[in-house]
């Protein structure tokens, strides 16, 4: 998993995105409290806790990811910047792209997400959704897991055999990667994920 910052106690947040109102959001999720990725979308931070509707970053290369971070504000978007989502698509009209940000909120670093018309990184905090205007943006140096004349981003639809390619990639929780997120997850949330794994299964049969 790739951690994109922590909070005021020096929880790490974990990048994630999710699908909601007919588009692909960037959001964050904290495997102690969170049931699923957390993004913020029309003034409110919303949990997507559908096992169908969200997943999170795993690493794929050992470049430092300090070094994949950019700074940036008022909505600026830089060179390299990596576009892990898109708004909803209305009729024949090209979505706005979305990319994966970070900032500063109340003594912690936040993933959320930016597009220029923003200006600023929209992070879910508190319930709300609130926009910082100094903040950093997710670069790829090596590909864009994303092809930019692709409009149709999928949850999971990225082809497996161009991984190695990338600098990370999208896995939903309740496939092979489940047992790395069991060890950092209270009990409550232990069954949780079991009964997610459990009914993946049945609806493959």
């Amino acid at each position: 998993m790739i951690q994109g910052g922590q909070n005021r106690k020096n929880v790490p947040l974990y990048l994630c995105r999710a699908e909601f109102n007919g588009g692909i959001h960037p959001g964050k999720l904290n495997l102690k409290r969170h049931k699923g990725c957390h993004i913020s979308w029309g003034g409110t931070e919303h949990e997507i806790s559908s096992h169908y509707n969200w997943e999170y970053a795993i690493s794929e290369l050992t470049t430092p990811q300090n070094q994949n971070w950019q700074p940036a504000n008022g909505g600026s978007i830089p060179s390299g910047a990596l576009r892990t989502g898109r708004e909803a698509i209305i009729g024949n009209e090209v979505p706005f792209s979305l990319y994966t940000c970070r900032a500063k909120m109340n003594g912690g670093t936040h993933p959320g997400k930016v597009r220029p018309e923003f200006g600023g990184c929209k992070i879910p905090y508190g319930g709300k959704e609130h926009t910082v205007y100094q903040y950093e943006v997710l670069i790829n140096y090596y590909y864009n897991i994303i092809n930019e004349d692709d409009d149709n981003i999928t949850i999971n639809s990225i082809n497996t055999n161009v991984y190695a390619k990338y600098l990370f990639r999208w896995k939903r929780v309740m496939i092979d990667e489940a047992h790395d997120l069991i060890k950092n997850i209270p009990v409550i949330h232990y069954y949780y994920l079991w009964l997610i794994f459990f009914l993946n299964k049945l609806r493959q049969m």
